[in-house]
């Protein structure tokens, strides 16, 4: 996972973490917010590099983005701001849930729970909650994380305002006292707070 890589590559010996590092240094663009430190490389092909870098809490965003280009004559800043990073499933589209309201306190022997789906991009449709695919679920003694995803619409789409999709998420086995977490952003968000 790109998170679980050590997050230095703002000091790799490569042409685009140097244009990283002239970058931050500079500031000529006034994003003061984005940390000297700290940069993860998402991506980097010929051309093109990716990095991104967590935030401290209380920022609007979770994370800064940053994108360099090489024109064959070097690498430069083509792009980047605030980003909230989510989880990819093999081209679905990622989602977010919260639980349905009135199911707090889960009980300890809960073996199922409503999720309240919402898609972070266009979600038109009548047929969206038939678009929801199996989630993935990780098990560790301390959490169960779930990652909710939707099979992308196919059709015009105006990108109008819908109602969150209720969707019954089903456990392999009890939840127990561990906590209960929407894995499909980083960090993972606590649906029983």
């Amino acid at each position: 996972m790109l998170f679980d890589a050590p997050a230095t590559a703002e000091q790799e010996d490569h042409p685009s973490a140097a244009a990283l590092r002239e970058f931050l240094a500079a500031d000529r663009f006034g994003m003061g917010f984005l940390p000297d430190t700290g940069w993860r490389l998402v991506h980097r092909g010929e051309r093109e590099a990716q990095y991104i870098a967590l935030f401290p809490d209380g920022q609007e965003s979770g994370a800064g983005y940053l994108t360099f280009r090489s024109s064959g004559e070097g690498w430069s800043f083509a792009g980047g701001g605030g980003c909230t990073p989510q989880a990819m499933l093999d081209g679905q589209l990622p989602a977010i849930w919260t639980l349905a309201p009135g199911q707090l306190p889960l009980d300890s022997s809960a073996t199922q729970f409503t999720a309240l789906v919402s898609q972070t991009g266009c979600e038109e449709g009548d047929d969206r909650w038939r678009r929801i695919v199996p989630p993935a679920i990780t098990y560790t003694d301390a959490a169960v994380f779930v990652v909710i995803a939707a099979r992308p619409f196919h059709g015009i789409s105006l990108c109008g305002g819908t109602n969150p999709t209720p969707f019954t998420v089903m456990l392999r086995e009890p939840l127990g006292d561990r906590r209960l977490l929407d894995a499909g952003v980083y960090p993972p968000v606590d649906a029983r707070r």
